[in-house]
Parts: C-alpha cells; sequence; structure tokens
C-alpha cells in the first residue's frame, strides 16, 4: 500500500511572521503525477536567488559580503556552477525576506529531474536495468529526519543494512556513512529509493534540507550572527510546484 503526499502550497519567499514548514507531510508514496490546480511557478532555486539579488540594488559581489559568502563562490553559485548550500540558504535568509527551506527544495527539485532525464536516457538506450517495484508502508512523523525514514524503510523491508544496499545499486559502505550521518542524502539515492520502495523523494530531500538548515541555523549562533540591519526586498511569491517545469543549467 501507498500513500500520497497531500497537496499543498509553500511559498518562496515569505513575510517572517509566516510559519515555515506548515505542511503536514507523509513519507512513503511516489506522487501520483497529478498536479493541483491553479498556476505554478517553475521558478529555480537560482532564479529565486538571482531576483533576491537584482532587487536588493547591489552588485553580485557586494551582496556577497553581507552574507558572509565569498564573491567569486557566490559568482558561481548564481552561475548554475555550484550548489546553493544550506549555509549560504541561511545565511541569505537572516538578511533578506526569503524561506532558506523553499531555496533548497527548489534546488532538489532541479536534482531529482537532473537524475530523472538521465535514467531515461540511460533505459532509452538500454544501458541500465529498471529497478523492480517493492512498496513499503510507512507511518513517520513529520519531525523524522531523512535518516529516520531510511532507518524506516530498512526496517520494513526485514533486510539487513548491506543487502538493502544492494537492492538500490549502492555500496553496502555508501549506506552506512548515509545512515552514520557521515554522508548526505543524494538526489539519486532519493530517486533510487522512490523507484524501488515508493518513498516521497522530494520529501526526503525535504526532510535532509531541514535537519540541514537548523544545523546551519546553530552554527550561526555559535559564531555570532553577521552585523548589519537585515532588508526587506520586495519578491515575488513564488508558489511551490509540486512537479518540476522549465530547465535550468544543471550542476553535477
Amino acid at each position: 500500500m501507498t500513500l500520497t503526499s497531500p497537496p499543498g502550497e509553500h511559498t518562496a519567499l515569505v513575510p517572517r511572521t509566516t510559519p515555515r514548514n506548515a505542511r503536514s507531510t507523509h513519507v512513503l508514496a511516489q506522487q501520483s503525477g497529478k498536479t493541483t490546480e491553479g498556476r505554478f511557478s517553475c521558478a529555480t532555486a537560482r532564479d529565486v536567488l538571482i531576483d533576491v539579488v537584482a532587487r536588493s540594488g547591489l552588485s553580485r559581489g557586494d551582496f556577497a559580503v553581507p552574507v558572509g559568502y565569498p564573491a567569486a563562490k557566490m559568482g558561481r553559485v548564481l552561475n548554475g556552477s555550484t550548489r546553493i548550500s544550506p549555509d549560504l540558504a541561511h545565511a541569505v535568509a537572516q538578511r533578506y525576506t526569503i524561506d532558506p527551506l523553499d531555496l533548497l527544495i527548489r534546488q532538489n527539485r532541479t536534482a531529482l529531474a537532473t537524475v530523472a532525464d538521465r535514467e531515461h536516457l540511460a533505459a532509452t538506450a538500454g544501458s541500465a536495468a529498471p529497478l523492480s517495484r517493492h512498496p513499503v508502508y510507512l507511518d513517520v512523523d513529520d519531525n523524522a529526519s531523512a535518516i529516520d525514514v531510511i532507518r524506516a524503510v530498512i526496517a520494513a523491508t526485514g533486510l539487513s543494512n548491506s543487502r538493502f544496499a544492494v537492492t538500490l545499486g549502492y555500496d553496502p559502505t555508501s549506506i552506512s556513512k548515509i545512515l552514520n550521518g557521515h554522508k548526505a542524502v543524494t538526489a539519486a539515492l532519493a530517486h533510487s529509493l522512490g523507484r524501488r520502495y515508493g518513498v516521497d523523494a522530494e520529501d526526503l530531500l525535504a526532510r535532509q534540507s531541514r535537519w540541514q538548515l537548523a544545523a546551519a541555523a546553530e552554527r550561526t549562533q555559535t559564531a555570532g550572527a553577521p552585523s548589519g540591519r537585515h532588508r526587506h526586498v520586495q519578491t515575488p511569491q513564488f508558489t511551490r510546484n509540486l512537479r518540476f517545469c522549465g530547465r535550468e543549467k544543471r550542476t553535477p
């Protein structure tokens, strides 16, 4: 049995009084392919960040300074050759009115689309065997981490960690590092979990992003918040889309 996450909206750029992560999610179940009604925005994470920079009135180099990010690295992020890190998303959100989780969710969605594209090309070329589907039922708390979800999937399969890794085509050592918190869950692994066991790949990565943002906030508090007043920039209200649409420069 599989469950489909209820449709919901998540706003990219919101007033600070709006509660974040208000949408209830269920971990299990691949998206059915249906989309919610209404008009969707196809803006990527990079689109949102570029818009914030433009509306700040600062050059790209000057924008990097108050958020404590090297100008050269900021340039690579804006050019699409470097991913937006949780620390950068948190730093920008501290100074500008954006939702850092939504920023990372958009980036995750782009990464998942890239993985799906590669899988489709490999399947078309006959160089990759499709994963057989064995959906499992999970009842996971909304506050559970990505690692908690993966552990729950393993428990539901009744397999050992090593055997579970093999069913996904992964080296057991890699899965062990992820379960021990020494390695991040990649879009490729999340996609494989969705294809094999019915896990909602986007939700899994969002759970990881929430944890990473919490860790970034803790590091900021330890190091001391950057000086300077917050700038509230009027930015478009990009509505969260339940499907990926549009294309941007792919990041490795």
